[in-house]
């Protein structure tokens, strides 16, 4: 089990206190996976799951780099 904050960590995305966690892990998924489709409503949010996904991603990064480094030892 890895916790999110842990998870985005090793992802790379830098929280600061006070931000919105939610919203660093969109635009980090935007600005490194120009091939990943955001959907929004017309309002402007992105459509539910997105953020679910966006996390997913987040997670499976973390868990990749995990792996990798107990290989290495």
């Amino acid at each position: 089990m890895v916790a999110a904050s842990s998870a985005r960590k090793l992802a790379g995305v830098e929280v600061k206190r006070g931000e919105n966690a939610k919203q660093k892990v969109l635009q980090f998924v935007l600005d490194n996976y120009p091939q990943i489709t955001i959907e929004y409503t017309k309002h402007g949010n992105p459509k539910p799951g997105t953020l679910d996904m966006c996390d997913s991603i987040i997670i499976a990064l973390a868990g990749d780099k995990i792996v990798r480094e107990t290989e290495n030892t």
